[in-house]
């Protein structure tokens, strides 16, 4: 009805990456950004895809791009998890594909602040500890990854969830040789 309407592309934008994460259809991705660039064009003022945006734009290897988006959300609203979070992933995959030195670092003071301000988000935790394990922090990892599975097993998390925390905890244990530990996560 509105082809100009900044928040429908936004929102649609913002349903085709969903699909993407689901289906990993290249499609998917390519009308997500389609979308999401038509509702920045629109309105630029508008914090909602941005946030995708980051997030397309880093399946597509184009980091630098992905960390400026995923900076302009944090600029419109500082108050936005999501935003934090989306940086994040920005420079954890760019840290996991290119090894740009110093992107794990950036990603946990992200994904720190993003915990902080929305401590329900599960994705956040499963990141952070991955990344908490890349940085050697072990402890800090563990840490996280009881949150995460808490949240994963309860129920009580906000949003879309990953799968996978006691599979996470349990590799983390194996390779710190709690075999004893491990076997009981990867029984959970």
């Amino acid at each position: 009805l509105d082809p100009d309407y900044a928040q429908a592309h936004a929102a649609f934008g913002q349903m085709r990456a969903m699909s993407y994460i689901g289906t990993t259809d290249p499609r998917d991705l390519d009308e997500a950004l389609e979308h999401l660039e038509r509702a920045v064009a629109l309105d630029p003022d508008l914090g909602e895809p941005y946030l995708w945006l980051a997030y397309c734009l880093a399946r597509r290897d184009q980091f630098a791009a992905a960390i400026r988006a995923g900076r302009r959300a944090i600029e419109l609203d500082r108050s936005r998890a999501e935003a934090y979070y989306f940086t994040a992933t920005a420079y954890w995959m760019r840290g996991a594909t290119d090894y740009e030195s110093g992107d794990w670092e950036k990603a946990a003071v992200e994904l720190e602040r993003a915990a902080q301000l929305n401590p329900t988000y599960q994705p956040t935790l499963m990141v952070l500890a991955d990344v908490a394990i890349r940085l050697g922090r072990l402890d800090q990892a563990r840490i996280v990854m009881k949150q995460a599975v808490e949240l994963e097993s309860s129920g009580k998390g906000e949003a879309a969830k990953f799968v996978g925390g006691q599979s996470q905890l349990g590799m983390l244990e194996l390779d710190q040789g709690n075999l004893d530990l491990a076997e009981k996560h990867f029984a959970a």
